[in-house]
């Protein structure tokens, strides 16, 4: 028995669905093309019999997720919050219980240990309204998300899919992204939803043996759940003394001025889930950008000025270190405060802008070229120049040629712009796209704890304004 732990009537019940699967059957059948894999831990055996298997549990019993290329610290986190009880699940709390630490890193680190892959859509295949006006915003086209917040739901079962979002939105299962997105969604979106993920795993681009040994020898960081400090409110400092606070502040900021031009914006088709298309030229004014991303100091800083708790830090380090763990509102609301004070305009900046300040003149993936360079960015392989397991002190790696530090890495960075699937419609002259349905808003530059193709300049991903994350963080922007 692997886990002595679990309820033996439960682990009867798996065994005599499926009988243990062999670790070779896995390794043979989990991939295509028959490729090897990583060697898969023993304890894998057991999670493949149901997750491989198609087996069915609960009431209403509905089939599992498959595991196989879900971001290794999307299952890491995952089994701790089972484990811990902070998710819900009569059977995944029971196996839960009985993993170690080692036992969760190494089950993340195998089923997640190849990429997901484009899927090439045939000819004629018509994305329904709802998956393009909501769940294309996160986990793209085709389901294969690049996140580990948004995992793989492209060739997930249908009535999996069902059952999970009818639970997001009759309250069963809680999240500060799913829950308000499922609520809007009518019987009718959730079963179209469901049948067109389930179907484009038919068009899922097999790995070839390359891939796979490029993904097994490759180190990914995960991250588990962390406790979070509770800080109280003090009293407000005088108009004086915030205007004070703010005027430190904003010079602190060191805002770099850009100057006028135009750019290619997006990304061409064949680049993985093409998150930028159409490609289109972008005609901006001159405007600026702070050379690095608002830090702990300067929100702290803001924080006791006004009288507001300090902002928890996740664990991380504060001080140098980009903020983390704050909402739009409270992004706003800090450079509402700057404004008043300063009598200055700063703002979040517009996707274009972001985009434009990210590639400073350059058309390569990366401000750099298109290959990764981890001694460039903070992101989650630690080697290199990045000797920092999760957040960096800003300015710790090189600026791009405008001398903005961060544009690529460390935490992502919010702006403006309500999330939209394409760029169709989207102004030219470097305005953020607002309006109704903005379900989400659009991020940018990749995080600490993200693979390098989150991180390309292109890549957009999507996040509501209550969001908190320990990998998002905030730059300002300023009109001339």
């Amino acid at each position: 028995m692997f886990l002595p732990s679990i309820p033996t009537p439960l682990l009867s019940a798996i065994r005599r669905s499926l009988g243990a699967l062999a670790v070779a059957s896995l390794s043979a059948t989990a991939f295509a093309q028959g490729a090897a894999v990583p060697a898969a831990p023993a304890k894998a055996q057991l999670c493949a019999s149901c997750h491989d298997g198609g087996v069915k549990m609960g009431t209403p019993p509905v089939n599992v997720p498959k595991l196989v290329r879900q971001q290794s610290d999307y299952i890491h986190t995952a089994l701790h919050q089972f484990r811990s009880g902070q998710r819900k699940n009569e059977t995944m709390q029971a196996i839960a219980a009985g993993l170690s630490d080692q036992d969760i890193r190494e089950l993340a680190d195998h089923f997640g240990g190849v990429r997901p892959l484009p899927v090439r859509m045939p000819e004629g295949m018509v994305m329904p309204k709802v998956v393009k006006q909501v769940c294309e915003n996160c986990h793209g086209m085709t389901g294969v998300a690049s996140l580990p917040e948004t995992p793989i739901i492209g060739g997930q079962h249908r009535d999996f899919l069902r059952v999970t979002l009818e639970n997001f939105r009759n309250g069963q299962r809680h999240s500060t992204v799913m829950s308000p997105i499922a609520q809007m969604l009518s019987d009718e979106d959730i079963r179209v939803v469901a049948e067109y993920y389930e179907t484009v795993h038919n068009y899922f681009v097999p790995p070839t043996a390359k891939e796979i040994e490029q993904a097994a020898q490759s180190n990914l960081a995960v991250s588990g759940p962390v406790t979070l400090v509770k800080h109280q409110p003090t009293k407000p400092q005088s108009a004086a003394e915030q205007k004070k606070a703010a005027l430190a502040i904003a010079a602190s900021l060191e805002m770099v001025t850009l100057p006028a031009g135009n750019f290619l914006m997006g990304s061409p088709a064949d680049e993985g889930d093409a998150p930028g298309l159409p490609r289109h030229t972008v005609t901006l004014k001159s405007f600026k950008m702070a050379k690095n991303m608002v830090t702990f100091d300067q929100f702290d800083a803001y924080s006791k000025a006004t009288g507001r708790a300090l902002v928890n830090d996740g664990g991380m380090k504060r001080g140098n270190y980009p903020v983390i763990n704050i909402t739009m509102g409270e992004s706003q609301a800090f450079i509402d405060w700057l404004n008043r004070h300063t009598g200055r305009r700063f703002k979040v900046p517009s996707e274009s802008e972001w985009e434009y300040a990210a590639r400073a003149g350059t058309t390569t993936h990366y401000w750099w070229g298109d290959k990764v360079d981890f001694g460039k960015y903070n992101s989650f392989r630690n080697e290199g120049a990045d000797i920092w397991p999760t957040t960096s002190p800003v300015g710790a790696f090189p600026p791009n040629p405008w001398g903005l530090h961060d544009m690529t890495g460390n935490v992502f960075q919010r702006v403006s712009d309500c999330r939209r699937p394409t760029y169709d419609g989207k102004p030219t002259d470097g305005s953020p796209v607002v309006g109704e349905p903005c379900l989400l808003k659009t991020m940018r530059g990749g995080s600490w704890r993200n693979l390098s193709g989150a991180a390309r300049h292109a890549t957009r991903s999507g996040v509501t304004d209550e969001l908190i994350s320990t990998s998002i963080g905030l730059r300002v922007a300023e009109d001339l």
